[in-house]
């Protein structure tokens, strides 16, 4: 792990994780430049984006659990589904919250995932938006857990609410259980680094 430093704020991020000199001009999110470092890293299946920015305690969301998955709900485009949602405290008494939305591009047709969590405590808050990209070996999760799982009738589903349909919803193949199978799939490494977030901070 390695100490990083955005303002005055500190936080411990995996080291395969490289800092950008400056943020560029295709980075997928908003952020305020003067307060957010950028960093990227790459594996053989997957591509990772963060950007991490310092925030203050009117910037946070301040939703409750069931409040952020009906607000993720309710603005979620035809392409998108939600993978989930959890809010607590790390090892070392920081809170946080985060939410993990996928989106299946077109054109090349990929499936991003995109982390949106915030981590801190006493007005010392960071935001971290990340993508996970597939790069290689597209769909080859889902596939193959398709035809092992023997073609389930339930395959897709909102993890929260079965009535929601909605979007691109949440399949079986992104189950957390089956991450250990496909360990450079980008939805795992985006659960890897969750914990260690929450683990090392």
């Amino acid at each position: 792990m390695q100490r990083i430093k955005v303002l005055d704020r500190s936080i411990r991020i995996s080291e395969i994780f490289k800092k950008l000199d400056k943020i560029p001009e295709s980075f997928p999110f908003k952020v305020d430049e003067k307060r957010t470092d950028v960093y990227i890293a790459m594996s053989n299946n997957s591509y990772l984006v963060l950007g991490i920015t310092a925030i203050e305690d009117d910037e946070l969301l301040n939703q409750s659990k069931e409040e952020l998955i009906n607000s993720i709900h309710n603005v979620l485009e035809d392409n998108q589904g939600l993978i989930g949602v959890e809010d607590g405290f790390s090892k070392h008494g920081r809170h946080y919250s985060y939410s993990i939305v996928k989106t299946l591009l077109k054109d090349p047709q990929v499936m991003v995932y995109k982390l949106t969590m915030e981590i801190g405590k006493n007005n010392m808050y960071l935001k971290i938006n990340g993508i996970f990209e597939e790069r290689a070996n597209i769909g080859l999760r889902e596939g193959m857990l398709f035809k092992t799982l023997n073609m389930p009738l339930n395959w897709f589903k909102d993890p929260y609410d079965e009535n929601y349909k909605r979007g691109v919803l949440m399949n079986m193949a992104e189950k957390e259980e089956y991450d250990s199978l496909f360990p450079d799939h980008p939805l795992s490494l985006l659960r890897v680094f969750i914990k260690e977030i929450i683990e090392f901070n």
